[in-house]
């Protein structure tokens, strides 16, 4: 095997891939199974996870244990307080995680670009999964302030709420009163539950190893030296970047759902159908729908929402992307890319304000289909932005693309039928779900059920591609 294998097996240490966390799987199965006390079985999950966390970097255990005893305190604290106290408690809780934050994701940026720091002098490693495990226990810590819920005084439940190993490194973001529900009504282990929870994780490694990593190939190669590529050449890395993330980061969401569920206790859904969108709203309304969810829940309802005029609600809308490109990344692009979809968002609104005013009655099936169309041709150029290494990058794509200039011609062969596939599995989902997404379940006692289930399984086994093991959204 190539060198690059072993290395990115090093480095994908205990990631969901590996038969490290295999084995972490099948011990939590057991346990759940032989732990007979609802107690014992959460204590159980959280040493698993916490183990977990250890695996990746032992450094970051006590930082991530004092974190999360800080946030059940503040939470107890804020729950019992009322007023000026209350919101006092709430805030100091906020700004410690947001300064956490930004310490760790932004102030190596800040000190390179603001200050001049050579990037070689500035040593600061980033906790995995630091992004969401900060903006699970916010939405927490406001929902206790909102009065939503009581502070949960169980410190064991708060804990697994933030470091439940599943959903660690990227999601789903869970509400800390329905992940308690979910873990204190977990649903017993049964061959039914195992067979369904099999299949989610089975879609899961097809879409990750079998399609994201493949045309992940051809992704890094031309995005490492744009300037030796063919316009044609760039726009094929494009379109394979598009089905990269997706793949990539579904994937990841549907093995971390299927093994909760093995364990009893089903995530919330991150996805359904992004692809399908009429337009960029919708499209933050289908992808990534956690995080989506996260920052209207608790940016853009507070802010004031739609609710207070056209003007300001265009400056919420505005705020709220950036911050989400902000969140995603110590990088001129992720901001950018907030913007821009910002931008694209007001315009639909003021749009479909135009047409339900001046042309009611053009809805056609074939408007939908080019609204369909157009919007993804944009979040392709947008994910171009996502994923290059600056802007520079990107308006020498752009330059490239544009100018039709000449170069090495690169048309990675994967690309092409994968994204047939995708088209063909989101136009079934989208019809035989009413617009939304399903998992198609295979019968496990159906022949043609044992077939598709095998085949499956032999897709994995014979066309997962092994250069590498890394998630994209394990770097957020």
């Amino acid at each position: 095997m190539p060198k690059d294998y072993w290395r990115n097996l090093k480095k994908a240490k205990m990631n969901i891939l590996t038969f490290d966390y295999l084995c972490l799987v099948i011990i939590s199965l057991l346990g759940i199974k032989l732990v007979k006390q609802a107690k014992g079985k959460k204590i159980f999950l959280l040493v698993l996870s916490i183990f977990f966390y250890a695996y990746w970097d032992i450094r970051f255990v006590i930082s991530l244990l004092l974190y999360t005893l800080f946030i059940f305190k503040m939470a107890i604290l804020s729950s019992r307080s009322t007023g000026k106290k209350s919101a006092i408690i709430t805030g100091a809780g906020i700004i410690s995680s947001v300064l956490l934050l930004f310490y760790f994701k932004y102030m190596k940026f800040f000190l390179k670009e603001i200050f001049g720091l050579p990037e070689a002098a500035i040593h600061i490693i980033v906790p995995i999964g630091l992004s969401f495990i900060i903006l699970s226990a916010i939405g927490y810590l406001l929902d206790v302030y909102k009065g939503k819920y009581k502070a949960n005084q169980d410190i064991v439940e708060v804990m697994l709420f933030l470091c439940y190993f599943p959903k660690l490194l990227s999601g789903p973001i869970e509400r800390q009163n329905e992940f308690s529900k979910k873990i204190n009504e977990m649903i017993p282990i049964s061959k039914g539950r195992l067979w369904q929870g099999m299949q989610i994780i089975l879609f899961g490694l097809i879409k990750k190893m079998v399609i994201a990593d493949r045309v992940g190939v051809c992704v890094d190669a031309v995005f490492r030296c744009p300037e030796l590529y063919s316009a044609p050449s760039i726009l094929w890395a494009m379109i394979s970047y598009t089905i990269q993330i997706y793949c990539d980061f579904s994937g990841y969401t549907d093995i971390a759902r299927g093994v909760s569920y093995l364990l009893g206790i089903s995530l919330e859904k991150n996805f359904d159908l992004p692809y399908s969108a009429l337009n960029p709203g919708e499209f933050w309304r289908r992808w990534h729908i956690s995080l989506s969810s996260w920052f209207k829940d608790y940016v853009y309802i507070p802010l004031g929402g739609s609710r207070s005029g056209r003007v300001k609600t265009y400056k919420n809308i505005m705020l709220t992307m950036l911050l989400s490109g902000i969140w995603h990344g110590a990088n001129w692009t992720y901001w950018l890319w907030g913007i821009i979809h910002g931008i694209a968002q007001c315009i639909c609104r003021l749009w479909g304000g135009l047409r339900e005013k001046y042309l009611p009655n053009k809805n056609s099936g074939a408007a939908k289909v080019i609204a369909r169309v157009c919007n993804l041709v944009f979040i392709c150029i947008t994910w171009t932005i996502f994923r290059a290494d600056s802007i520079n990058q990107f308006l020498l794509i752009c330059k490239r693309v544009i100018t039709l200039q000449q170069g090495i011609d690169y048309f990675y062969v994967w690309t092409g039928p994968y994204a047939v596939i995708i088209a063909g599995a989101t136009a079934y989902g989208y019809k035989k779900n009413n617009g939304h997404g399903l998992y198609p379940e295979i019968g496990k006692m159906n022949f043609l059920g044992q077939v598709v289930f095998w085949v499956a399984v032999f897709l994995v086994i014979g066309f997962a591609y092994m250069g590498n093991m890394a998630f994209i959204y394990n770097n957020f």
